[in-house]
């Protein structure tokens, strides 16, 4: 091998090796602003009476966005992502303008969100929750609804959020998604009633899903002993 080839071998190696060196560096740093902002999260959510400010709010996702401009391939960046724009959305009721821009927001993460981790029933579920609010049961709603409730059946935080975005809108989804939403409540009820509970009460179907509970005697008299079917 001639000196001029072992040189050019030598430069292409150091530059490899601070190519990968720079890639984990920067996974590093998004990964301690993904673990920062994550405690932050579970702060907020401790204290679901006192709701982060709008100034907090652009000042995290200002971080999460320099996080993923670091790891663009980082799923609980988008997932996060997702999360702040849903907080963000419920300052924003009274501006329509802004609420548009931010569902498109969410929605847009919660879809980077499932393609990057397609395994996790929770993403899933928040894209349900999104398309239930702020679209139309369509094809991506159906999708999301079956993967949610086939990839985490006993998951509760799933079967909460596959009650509460489906319940409400019965009337505009199929039979078919109706019973698989009420199949979701009816597990969330059997692990933790009264978690439940309210979740369905404010969807106005406890009467359906209680009627759909008629062979778990037991769970039926806990639940629903106060239902008039």
């Amino acid at each position: 091998m001639s000196a001029a080839l072992r040189i050019l071998l030598c430069y292409l190696l150091a530059g490899g090796l601070f190519f990968l060196g720079w890639t984990c560096l920067k996974r590093a740093k998004a990964g301690v602003h993904e673990i920062q902002v994550g405690w932050l999260f579970k702060a907020w959510m401790a204290q679901p009476d006192k709701q982060p400010s709008e100034a907090e709010l652009n000042r995290i996702e200002r971080v999460l966005r320099g996080a993923v401009a670091l790891d663009p391939d980082n799923p609980v960046l988008h997932e996060q992502l997702c999360q702040l724009y849903m907080w963000q959305l419920a300052l924003a009721r009274s501006n329509p303008d802004a609420e548009a821009r931010l569902s498109a927001k969410a929605t847009a993460e919660a879809r980077r969100g499932v393609s990057l981790r397609p395994a996790w029933p929770m993403a899933w579920a928040r894209l349900l929750g999104l398309k239930a609010a702020f679209d139309v049961p369509d094809d991506e709603f159906r999708l999301a609804l079956r993967r949610a409730t086939t990839l985490g059946p006993w998951d509760f935080q799933t079967s909460q959020a596959v009650a509460a975005a489906v319940l409400p809108i019965w009337e505009e989804v199929s039979p078919e998604d109706r019973e698989a939403a009420v199949n979701a409540a009816i597990r969330g009820f059997q692990q933790k009633p009264r978690d439940m509970l309210p979740i369905v009460q404010d969807s106005g179907r406890l009467v359906e899903v209680c009627a759909a509970m008629a062979g778990l005697p037991e769970l039926h008299q806990q639940v629903c002993s106060d239902v008039i079917e």
